[in-house]
């Protein structure tokens, strides 16, 4: 071959390396754009449905934050609170206009959420977010020389400035509910713009030790320890007999506590001038009342819900009395527009449990899941979200996934903060096994069951149920009739069991349909009537 020929062909062989190269390089650089794009596009995404999972800021919301004390002695430590509590109360009623939070969902959302480890003003801004609140009310307390001086401050989330600096409030360390009075007196005109600390609103002032033993019940209440709110209320209502507010606290946290006896003659002591109708149905909210009175606890819920938005207690409360009632198609729709990590709601894992329970009663077992699933990813060790995923597990006829649901309540790390027991989700979760045909798995969550009562034997409480009693035997004879083959008077009993006040549904006991002693009646005429979903 000539040498001009073989020059030529190599330098046809460098080009065609070179425009390899540089395809490659083209390549590589589309395919990393590509990825960047795609990359964007997710963040892009994800932060668009995280902005649309979150709910917005309300306007018009106001959150009143406990004042912090700073005076370094421990007889101001509920004094914060008792401010709190004294201008949200009055704002409520002169600012109708306005979304107030209610101390209750305060409370509730400052221990779930831990906010205490905060500083004051991250505290008041996080407060401020987790409550979706417009305006937040916050500042703290001082003493000096012998007068007690408040510096409070409300600042507008929305636009990120400061709607006011309160003039500071001075009093006499004597007089505090003084100078706690003339604050909310600032306050309340500061957000209405037709008050000053110099022209209070007259109104009657609690006495302070009452009020202070009142908030600190409350703050009880809402941490669930009933008994020891209760204690609160009683010292509250004993020195302070003017306030019925005390009195009705008073008798829905002894029936919480399930102390039935001190509670019905709270409830008692409601009757007459001193009590108007919507306090007493405010103490006839528990789990032991009877199916009248849980009408009347849904219809004061949802009045209260209705007029405060803000109110999230209210609002869930009255989702789980209609659920009680057999309104499922109701509760879903009130569940659904709550906001799981939020509010009262932020450290309620139980609300997965009851917003799954009420597909689970509608059918719905494909969306009674995702339910479920949204509850595995923020709270996946919950006994009520485990009990939730063992119920719709049974649903769907997998033994192998029904039994690894059944095994993960009884684990080791399985969070026990519920108002359930272990030994109770393991025969709820039985009752649903045996119920859509599980019958070995149903078998190993009764053996489970009996285990852990075996290991836990706890003394009965010494006071009884007074006002559910006869719907717990009726419902105990139906039982037996239905297990002897006796159907038809099974279901007389049953009927005579609601009569006298069995709730429709609760949480610590099996739904009605997975009772196992009411096998051979799940498909009956009569059954099914009892049985069926109203609402």
């Amino acid at each position: 071959m000539p040498p001009g020929a073989r020059r030529s062909r190599g330098r046809n062989l460098n080009y065609v390396l070179e425009e390899r190269k540089a395809r490659r390089r083209s390549r590589l650089r589309a395919s990393l754009i590509g990825a960047i794009a795609l990359g964007l596009a997710l963040m892009l995404f994800l932060d668009w449905r995280a902005q649309r999972r979150a709910p917005a800021i309300t306007a018009n919301r106001v959150v009143v934050l406990p004042l912090d004390n700073r005076t370094g002695e421990a007889r101001f430590d509920t004094l914060g609170l008792v401010a709190s509590d004294w201008i949200t109360r009055v704002l409520s009623l002169y600012a109708p206009q306005r979304e107030v939070v209610p101390t209750t969902t305060t409370l509730a959302y400052i221990h779930s959420a831990q906010l205490r480890r905060f500083d004051l003003v991250n505290r008041s801004v996080r407060l401020a977010r987790g409550t979706r609140a417009q305006l937040v009310v916050w500042g703290s307390f001082y003493i000096t020389g012998d007068s007690l001086r408040f510096n409070v401050e409300i600042d507008d989330l929305k636009t990120s400035l400061m709607l006011g600096s309160i003039p500071q409030i001075t009093a006499a360390v004597s007089e505090p509910m003084r100078g706690v009075d003339r604050l909310r007196s600032a306050v309340v005109g500061a957000i209405l713009h037709n008050e000053s600390a110099f022209h209070p609103i007259r109104r009657s002032v609690p006495e302070l030790h009452a009020y202070q033993a009142f908030v600190s019940g409350l703050d009880h209440y809402m941490q669930r320890r009933y008994a020891a709110a209760a204690a609160q209320f009683a010292v509250a209502a004993e020195r302070d007999s003017t306030q019925a507010v005390h009195d009705v606290w008073l008798a829905d946290a002894l029936l919480r506590a399930r102390q039935f006896a001190r509670a019905d003659s709270a409830i008692r002591r409601l009757t007459g001038a001193r009590a108007p109708r919507s306090l007493e149905a405010r103490a006839l909210r528990s789990h032991a009342q009877l199916r009248h009175d849980r009408g009347a606890a849904y219809l004061w819920t949802a009045r209260t819900a209705a007029l405060n938005r803000a109110d999230d207690l209210a609002q869930y409360e009255t989702a789980l009395a209609a659920l009680a009632l057999g309104r499922p198609r109701e509760a879903r729709r009130l569940f659904s527009e709550m906001h799981a990590g939020y509010g009262v709601l932020h450290g309620r894992p139980d609300y997965y449990l009851h917003y799954a329970a009420a597909y689970h009663l509608l059918g719905s077992h494909n969306l009674e899941l995702r339910v479920v699933r949204r509850g595995l990813r923020a709270r996946s060790r919950s006994l009520d979200v485990r009990l939730a995923n063992c119920r719709v597990r049974a649903t769907q006829g997998d033994e192998a996934d029904a039994l690894a649901a059944l095994h993960a309540l009884a684990a080791r790390d399985t969070d026990t903060a519920s108002m359930l027991t272990i030994g109770k989700a393991l025969e709820d979760c039985a009752g649903e096994l045996d119920a859509h045909g599980l019958s070995a798995a149903a078998a190993r969550a009764t053996q489970l069951a009996t285990r852990w009562h075996e290991r836990h034997r706890a003394a009965r409480p010494a006071s009884r149920d007074s006002v559910y009693e006869r719907a717990q035997l009726s419902l105990q004879e139906a039982r037996a009739l239905a297990e002897r083959g006796a159907l038809g008077e099974a279901l007389n009993m049953l009927g005579e069991a609601f009569f006298d006040g069995l709730p429709y549904y609760e949480p610590g006991r099996m739904m009605l349909h997975a009772e196992p002693a009411f096998r051979r009646l799940r498909n009956t005429r009569g059954f099914l009537r009892i049985n069926q979903t109203r609402g």
